[in-house]
């Protein structure tokens, strides 16, 4: 099926242990080990979005009102 995935931290930033994988990948077991053995903390397995390359919208609120928006960019996939 070759379905991307991503695989990150639930409590990471800065695109620290994210790993971009795919339904065909022999190492997603290993992947999958590494992130239950790593301290116990809770992880996300997410279905790649390609079009997250064009920015990722955020809209800062206080009060419901608009006070900023940040478009973020992740880092490059190599894909």
């Amino acid at each position: 099926m070759n379905i991307k995935i991503i695989i990150k931290p639930l409590y990471g930033n800065g695109g620290a242990n994210v790993f971009y994988s795919d339904d065909t990948d022999r190492n997603f077991g290993s992947i999958i080990e590494n992130f239950m053995g790593l301290n116990n903390e809770p992880f996300i397995i997410q279905q790649f979005i390609p079009k997250v390359k064009e920015g990722d919208k955020r809209i800062i609120l206080i009060d419901g009102e608009i006070v900023g928006a940040i478009n973020r960019f992740p880092t490059r996939w190599g894909n």
